[in-house]
């Protein structure tokens, strides 16, 4: 993998000059590799293909002005707090939680990342799904009063 990180590294210095533009711009930019730098790891692919998705927002740039507006509003407090741990943590080099802290930020200033449902699958012996379709059968007649339906299998 060759994910250097130079981008966030960057996109950490304009933060703590102040220049929050230039910052998500870089992360756009961070953001953007992410799928091809990671393309070999097959198993991730649904995740990769959901971060794509959640990464379009950066090149709508009303949307992306509007939800960051949005999410500050309802989460100012936050968003001051993981900034300011981004900062204090990247001046004490402790680089692994400013990169918490950062994704933090990511996530609460842009929202999560939305990963597609996962397909429910039931696998049950065949007894058991007998068992299962008699018990539902017996209760959904029981319930709904089915007398005739319930000759049927008496």
């Amino acid at each position: 993998m060759d994910l250097e990180g130079d981008d966030i590294v960057d996109a950490v210095k304009d933060l703590i000059k102040g220049d929050t533009a230039d910052a998500i711009l870089k992360l756009k930019d961070f953001v953007s590799k992410l799928p091809t730098q990671l393309k070999g790891c097959e198993s991730a692919e649904p995740e990769l293909e959901a971060i794509v998705q959640w990464g379009k927002i950066f090149t709508d740039k009303k949307k992306l002005e509007e939800t960051v507006a949005k999410n500050l509003a309802l989460h100012h407090k936050k968003i001051t707090e993981d900034v300011e741990e981004v900062k204090a943590d990247w001046t004490a080099a402790k680089y692994f939680e400013a990169g918490q802290a950062a994704g933090d930020l990511i996530v609460v200033g842009i929202g999560k990342v939305k990963l597609p449902a996962a397909p429910v699958s039931v696998s049950l012996p065949s007894m058991k799904k007998v068992e299962f379709v008699a018990g539902l059968l017996f209760q959904f007649v029981q319930e709904n009063n089915l007398t005739a339906l319930e000759a049927c299998y008496a």
